[in-house]
């Protein structure tokens, strides 16, 4: 039976593909990366902390988008202010939610070059969720699943949902020991890997 998921590919810590598929594309991000940041030098600090300001509040507000969740760009703009240290007059205060999506977002482009592990994991789905609950669902925060009810993406009306995505179950949580050796190893993939972290991230 074909795989419909990666996580059930039972070689994924194998994974291979063509690199000159991405080759190119990785030097273009890396020659427009150069530009930017030659750019961003003729800057003072006021400028710079603008234009960090400016693309994180973007990130974290398209990011949310792509979720299904509408946070208000001047109160996402007022958090990363807030995380970033800057001092901006007539800003909006936040609320516990958007402060933890942007302390998630900071913490993942201010610290790239940190390792992904369990403990890095649990501290953003504690950021994200800081009142335990879901909306009006109380969950386990903090934590790895446990419950044998699946996590899907699903879209549609009652009856007529579409399934766009199903995560692995909860018994497949020790799968989760080999992504971090994975992602922070050695593997064939892990160049590539590094390579769009440092070049999209860090710019």
């Amino acid at each position: 039976m074909n795989s419909k998921y990666i996580w059930q590919d039972t070689d994924l810590r194998n994974t291979t593909w063509q690199d000159s598929a991405f080759s190119s594309l990785l030097s273009e991000v890396n020659l427009l990366r150069g530009k930017l940041l030659g750019r961003l030098s003729l800057f003072g600090f006021k400028e710079q902390s603008d234009f960090m300001l400016n693309a994180l509040t973007e990130e974290t507000v398209h990011s949310s988008a792509i979720e299904g969740e509408r946070l208000n760009s001047d109160s996402v703009r007022s958090s990363v202010a807030k995380q970033l240290g800057l001092e901006y007059e007539g800003l909006p205060k936040t609320d516990h939610y958007t402060e933890g999506v942007v302390q998630v977002m900071v913490d993942a482009t201010q610290h790239f070059d940190e390792a992904i592990n369990e403990e890095r994991l649990f501290r953003w789905h504690s950021a994200l969720f800081p009142t335990g609950h879901s909306g009006m669902y109380k969950i386990m925060v903090g934590n790895w699943r446990q419950g044998k009810e699946p996590m899907q993406v699903v879209s549609g009306a009652m009856g007529r949902q579409k399934i766009h995505y199903e995560a692995p179950p909860s018994s497949e949580v020790p799968q989760m020991q080999h992504f971090f050796e994975w992602i922070e190893g050695d593997a064939p993939a892990i160049d590539l890997i590094n390579a769009i972290k440092k070049k999209t991230v860090e710019s």
